[in-house]
């Protein structure tokens, strides 16, 4: 009798276990696939970066060559996660290259601009953008060549946030102004 009710709880038991593994099987496919599209779209991402804009290079790589009259405009990295930093070397670079990224990667139908563009949206006016229809507008980019498709990636990226360089550290007389504690280092 013991044993058979032992058996009995450990059964119930394992069934009670295997229906939470069942349950949960779904979500995990689930957030494997978004995953998997997430891992796509940032490969995609990066073969239009490495396609479109210049390789970064070595220090001593930069030295101009006699006869390359070329300079870096724009120059590409990505953060400690899937975010790509692009800098622009001025403000009419970062227009163009807003302008391409807008060409490639445009924002879904129902996506307000204004909140596809974070940040300092000034820069909307140098591209020629005031809205949406201005970005469906957007001819190909020049480099590309008549004889390549241009692919659009509608919605695969979330947004853009534009920003220019601040002025860089500041030392405070009001200690209180500080963001981090000056003893522990750590933000208040």
């Amino acid at each position: 009798m013991v044993q058979e009710t032992r058996f009995s709880l450990l059964s119930e038991t394992v069934s009670a276990v295997q229906q939470r593994l069942d349950d949960h099987a779904s979500t995990m496919e689930m957030i494997s696939r978004r995953l998997e599209a997430l891992d796509n779209n940032f490969k995609g991402l990066q073969v239009v970066f490495e396609e479109r804009l210049p390789a970064r290079r070595q220090h001593e790589d930069s030295v101009p060559q006699p006869g390359n009259n070329q300079e870096t405009e724009v120059a590409y990295t990505f953060d400690a996660g899937p975010n790509a930093v692009m800098i622009a070397r001025d403000r009419k670079a970062a227009s163009l290259l807003l302008q391409r990224l807008l060409f490639h990667f445009p924002p879904n139908a129902d996506t307000d601009l204004n909140s596809y563009i974070i940040g300092d949206k000034s820069i909307l006016q140098d591209a020629g953008i005031k809205g949406k229809e201005d970005v469906d507008a957007l001819p190909p980019p020049s480099e590309i060549k008549d004889n390549i498709p241009s692919h659009k990636f509608r919605g695969d990226v979330s947004y853009f946030i534009c920003t220019r360089p601040g002025r860089g550290p500041v030392l405070l007389s009001d200690k209180s102004q500080a963001l981090l504690n000056p003893e522990t280092g750590l933000p208040k």
